[in-house]
């Protein structure tokens, strides 16, 4: 019963239910003891002797006192902070990298320059550093031709400073009128670096801004 009232009244103090627990452990212990005392011990004695009850009872009530302050002083159980679960951490969902703005810096003329002024076997290993990067130039016309790709046409630009054409390909069906330029028109457009060679800067991903 003492072992069920602690989930019936789970607010109440740690000293009530200690003091029923051991109150009723004094009593079950004395109720066996008073009884082998009554039964086996008493009708063998000559005379009635009162010390033996006497002496169970100081017991018992010893024994309640001992055990209330036994669990007073007694060093709690050392309890291991809880852990919380670990989670799998969700991962971030990956960025949609924006597109890099063309570079104002750098011009055809640049790169004519550091590439012809350095030796022969040196000069693909430098034209590596140009590549990828995204360049906004202004050239003229200096002929068109047709593309492997269905639709596209190759352009070609020159500029009286350069030593290289500036090339790509762009869909003839986008742009009206492109078809209809003559050589030396001026024409920007706007692209990746994809190849520099001797005698050519390719370009993808162009889009003619302005003819």
């Amino acid at each position: 019963m003492t072992t069920a009232l602690p989930h019936l009244w789970p607010s109440a103090p740690l000293w009530l239910w200690l003091i029923l627990f051991w109150g009723g452990l004094t009593i079950t212990a004395y109720a066996i003891l008073f009884l082998i005392y009554d039964f086996i011990i008493r009708p063998h004695l000559s005379r009635e002797v009162k010390l033996i009850p006497l002496t169970m009872i100081i017991c018992g009530f010893l024994l309640i006192i001992g055990g209330i302050i036994y669990h007073l002083h007694k060093k709690p159980i050392e309890q291991r902070p809880i852990q919380p679960i670990s989670e799998t951490p969700i991962p971030a969902p990956p960025q949609q990298e924006l597109p890099k703005p063309p570079s104002k810096s750098l011009s055809p003329q640049q790169i004519n320059e550091a590439l012809d002024n350095i030796p022969f076997l040196q000069k693909p290993e430098i034209a590596k550093h140009y590549i990828g990067i995204k360049v906004s130039w202004e050239g003229y016309l200096s002929t068109i031709g047709k593309s492997q790709k269905g639709g596209n046409i190759r352009i070609f630009l020159a500029y009286p400073e350069w030593t290289r054409l500036i090339v790509f390909e762009v869909n003839l069906n986008d742009y009206s009128g492109l078809g209809l330029l003559n050589k030396g028109d001026p024409i920007k457009v706007e692209g990746v670096i994809d190849s520099v060679g001797d005698s050519s800067i390719e370009l993808k991903d162009a889009t003619i801004i302005s003819y």
